[in-house]
């Protein structure tokens, strides 16, 4: 170990590290069944989280770099796949082809050896969601350097290369010659189908603000996902982000839904007081705790959030990852506030000394409501003088109306 730490910075000095493949050189390895470049397109999808991974590398002295290999095999797979298909697109929602070609990695750095590992995972549909083939390869580059910024480009367009090479000489139930030179089609997928696809990223929560199925939550949960779909009870819908806070961390989407039953906000001017009663209502820890909605009560501990932020509402009422975007209700079942997150307790106590409880904050709902008018999204409002309701009340009727926002990225 010491003797490759020794070489590795001797080759840092030095500018040793591997060579960029240059996959212009590359040469398919198809045999005489198909001819190439195949006339369709083929859209490539990697996970957002895959894309946005990084692996640390530790060296001696305290030192350390980030290298990217989801970068790296985003740009391989598509460079690498333009040799076999004559269009090559990132893949989207709303994208036309023929294939979409989903693709997952594991990246693995042996620093006894130098050696960049890599192992991909393929799978291969049809636009209508059919699994044409799936195949599993691996790939490594040596390098002596142990922050090499090309070692993981190089295996991933490695591998890549030796499983469309596998791929177009089976060509499997001739799908590949079959669909040269015809139209490429849209995605003929409803919400649940598209997880063949796409990678559950995060989940949050939310609420329908009217009849016409709109529905409140955090930025946020869903700033990052290709799609979102919202789920109550079992019964999963697709959504659309229609309009955007991020100042505030608010978002608006639309789904297909006609809700029974929706919130309603306090009245326009009117705001929690310091010291009310509060009551939460959302899907925290999703695949942990209950598929059904969980409740919790506390109080309005301060008027204002994080460094003083007149935006926030500080609350007692407990809260966990999955709570965002949940509504903040009132004794009356009013929206007081949008759910937005919790004080991060161990770091605050490496500061402090001591560990924060139950110090958690909500968007003010004037922000959501402000949103809205700029929207033109209808919402009602909770009558000033409306009774003083139970909480097993306020909490029935919100779990009609609260839904489990899913973001697949």
């Amino acid at each position: 170990m010491k003797a490759l730490a020794i070489l590795g910075l001797t080759c840092l000095v030095s500018a040793c590290a591997v060579p960029r493949a240059d996959v212009s050189a590359f040469r398919p390895d198809v045999g005489k069944k198909i001819k190439l470049p195949v006339d369709a397109t083929l859209l490539v999808y990697e996970s957002g989280r895959e894309k946005r991974g990084v692996f640390r590398v530790h060296g001696g002295y305290g030192t350390q770099w980030d290298l990217h290999p989801g970068e790296d095999l985003d740009h391989a797979s598509t460079e690498v796949s333009r040799k076999y298909f004559k269009n090559v697109q990132p893949f989207a929602l709303d994208g036309v082809g023929h294939f979409v070609l989903r693709l997952s990695s594991k990246p693995e750095l042996d620093t006894v050896w130098g050696s960049y590992k890599t192992t991909v995972n393929a799978e291969l549909f049809s636009m209508d969601g059919a699994l044409i083939d799936s195949g599993e390869t691996q790939a490594s580059t040596i390098s002596a350097v142990i922050n090499d910024k090309n070692a993981f480009f190089n295996s991933y367009a490695k591998a890549i290369k030796s499983y469309l090479d596998t791929l177009l000489a089976k060509d499997p139930s001739g799908a590949l010659s079959r669909v040269a030179g015809t139209a490429p089609s849209k995605l003929t997928l409803d919400p649940a189908s598209v997880k063949k696809f796409l990678t559950l990223s995060a989940t949050g929560s939310g609420f329908y603000v009217n009849r016409d199925g709109y529905v409140v939550t955090n930025h946020h949960v869903v700033s990052e996902c290709v799609a979102l779909t919202v789920n109550q009870g079992g019964n999963e819908g697709a959504a659309t982000l229609v309009a955007k806070d991020p100042d505030h961390d608010l978002a608006l989407l639309r789904t297909n839904t006609k809700p029974e039953r929706f919130a309603r906000f306090a009245e326009i001017g009117v705001q929690a007081r310091l010291g009310d009663s509060v009551i939460t209502v959302g899907y925290p820890l999703y695949g942990v705790l209950s598929a059904t909605p969980s409740v919790t009560t506390g109080s309005v501990s301060s008027l204002a959030g994080l460094q003083d932020s007149p935006a926030q509402l500080q609350i007692s009422a407990p809260i966990q990852p999955g709570n965002s975007g949940g509504p903040l209700l009132g004794e009356r079942g009013q929206v007081h506030g949008i759910v937005q997150s919790s004080i991060d307790a161990v770091r605050l106590a490496r500061y402090t000394g001591s560990l924060a409880q139950n110090i958690n904050f909500a968007v003010k709902a004037s922000h959501a409501t402000a949103l809205m008018l700029k929207s033109d999204i209808q919402f009602e409002t909770e009558p000033r003088g409306s009774a003083v309701r139970s909480v097993p009340e306020i909490a029935e009727e919100a779990a009609s109306y609260t839904v489990q926002v899913m973001c697949l990225d």
